[in-house]
C-alpha cells in the first residue's frame, strides 16, 4: 500500500505528508503530558508552580531551626556538651552546679603543666585571654609590662601588693601548636591550659572557667581583672587604684570597665559579637556590660557572677554580654571609668599621639600586641614615676547612666 501511495498521484503524496506530520505532533504532545505529570509527581501532590513550570522544592525552604540546631550541636559538643542536653529547659546544664573544682577538673588538660596556685600576698590577678596561635602576643607581654619580677614599686606599700599575670587558652585543632604550647606552658609555667577548642561557640565557657580558676586557685586574692592580649596595662596605675580601693574599704561590689552604651538590642549592626542567636537570648535589650577586652572584678563579685550561672541562659558567642546579663540578675551594676581606659583603632593606620601623662594616670591601653610599642609605653611611664613619686587620688568608677 506504501508503494501505491509513493507512486500515485499528487494528491495522495499530499495526504502521506499531512499524516506524518499529525502522528509527529501526537507522539510530542504525549511526551510532553507524560513528563508534566512526572513532574508533578515529583513535586508531592500538586507542588507544581504552574507559571514558571518548576517545581517549589528548594534547599532554602528547609526548616531554619534545623540547621541552626546541627551548628549548636556541634560547638557544644566540642567544648564537652552531651547532644541530649537542651538549654531552653531551665538552668544550662548539670556542669554549671556548686562544686566548682569538680566543674573546672573537668575542663583542664591532663598531665599538662599547668599554673599553679596564688601565694597569700597577691593582690590582684591579671588573667589574658589569648590563642594558641598567638606565641608572638605572649611573648611581649612577658617582655614588658608582664613581667612582674623586673618590675620596680617606689613605695613600700606597693611591694606589699604583688600582682600576678597568667594567660588562659585551649586547644587548637593542629597538633604541633598544641605541643608548642605544652612546651611554652612548661617553661614559663603561667598558663592555664583548658581542654576545649579554641572557637567562637567557646568564648562564654573559657571566660567562665578562668572564673572558676581564680576563684579555686585564689582563694586569698581579692581582686581579679580580665583582659585580653591586645592590651598595655600600666602596672603602676593598676596597683595604685588596688591600694586606693583597699585602704578606702571598697573591696565589694567591684566590676568596672568601659560600659557599652545602653538600648543595645542583641540583633542589631553595632558588631559582630552582638549577632547573639534569639534562643540564647529572647530579651528585646541587651543591660549594660563592661566591654570584654578588659575589666575588673572584685571576689565577691566573681562569687555571685558564678552562683547565677545556673540559673541564667548562656550566650555561647558573645562572653562580655552574657557577664554583664548575669551581673543585671545578680543586681550588680557595672561602673564606667570615664578616662582610665583607652581604646586605638586597629583598623585605622595612622600614628596616634598620646601624653605621657594621659598614659600614666591610665590602666588600660587596648589595641596595643607590637613588642616595641609594649616596652615603649612601660618606659615612658617609668619615666614619669620619678624618684620622689606619690599615689595620687584615684577616681572611683561611677555608675553609668
Amino acid at each position: 500500500m506504501l508503494r501505491q501511495l509513493l507512486t500515485g498521484s499528487p494528491n495522495r503524496h499530499k495526504i502521506l505528508i499531512a499524516s506524518v506530520v499529525f502522528f509527529s505532533i501526537l507522539s510530542l504532545t504525549s511526551f510532553f503530558l507524560y513528563v508534566r505529570r512526572y513532574q508533578i509527581r515529583y513535586c508531592h501532590d500538586g507542588n507544581y508552580d504552574e507559571s514558571s513550570g518548576a517545581c517549589k522544592r528548594s534547599v532554602i525552604n528547609e526548616p531554619e531551626p534545623i540547621v541552626k540546631e546541627i551548628i549548636l550541636l556541634r560547638g557544644h559538643k566540642k567544648v564537652g556538651y552531651n547532644e541530649e542536653d537542651q538549654f531552653d529547659k531551665g538552668p544550662n546544664n548539670r556542669y554549671f552546679g556548686s562544686d566548682a573544682k569538680w566543674f573546672l577538673d573537668l575542663h583542664m588538660r591532663q598531665a599538662v603543666p599547668t599554673a599553679t596556685s596564688c601565694r597569700k600576698n597577691v593582690a590582684v590577678v591579671v588573667m589574658i585571654h589569648s590563642h594558641v596561635k598567638h606565641f608572638i602576643r605572649r611573648k611581649a607581654i612577658r617582655n614588658s609590662w608582664g613581667n612582674t619580677s623586673t618590675i620596680p614599686f617606689p613605695i613600700g606599700r606597693m611591694q606589699k601588693s604583688s600582682w600576678r599575670v597568667l594567660f588562659i587558652l585551649g586547644l587548637s585543632f593542629n597538633a604541633t601548636e598544641d605541643q608548642l604550647v605544652r612546651q611554652e606552658a612548661k617553661r614559663h609555667g603561667d598558663m592555664i591550659l583548658l581542654d576545649i577548642y579554641e572557637e567562637r561557640e567557646s568564648t562564654t565557657l573559657k571566660t567562665l572557667l578562668a572564673m572558676y580558676w581564680f576563684f579555686v586557685q585564689c582563694p586569698s586574692t581579692t581582686f581579679y581583672l580580665k583582659c585580653q592580649d591586645d592590651v598595655f596595662i600600666n602596672p603602676y596605675s593598676l596597683i595604685r587604684y588596688i591600694i586606693y580601693l583597699t585602704t578606702g574599704k571598697m573591696t565589694r561590689g567591684v566590676y568596672a570597665g568601659q560600659v557599652s552604651p545602653s538600648g543595645l538590642t542583641p540583633r542589631t549592626d553595632h558588631g559582630e559579637t552582638l549577632a547573639v542567636l534569639a534562643k540564647e537570648y529572647p530579651d528585646v535589650y541587651i543591660p549594660d556590660y563592661c566591654l570584654g577586652f578588659a575589666y575588673l572584678m572584685s571576689r565577691d563579685v566573681v562569687s555571685t557572677l558564678l552562683q547565677t550561672v545556673e540559673h541564667v541562659q548562656m550566650i555561647t558567642t558573645a562572653d562580655d554580654i552574657y557577664i554583664g546579663v548575669l551581673a543585671f540578675k545578680a543586681n550588680i551594676r557595672p561602673r564606667h571609668y570615664p578616662h582610665l581606659i583607652h581604646t586605638f583603632n586597629l583598623e585605622r593606620k595612622v600614628v596616634y599621639k598620646i601624653s605621657i601623662r594621659a598614659l600614666s594616670e591610665r590602666i588600660v591601653e587596648h589595641g596595643i600586641i607590637n613588642h616595641k610599642v609594649q616596652l615603649m609605653l612601660l618606659n615612658a611611664v617609668k619615666g614619669r614615676l620619678g624618684r620622689k613619686w606619690k599615689i595620687p587620688r584615684s577616681p572611683q568608677p561611677r555608675a553609668y547612666k
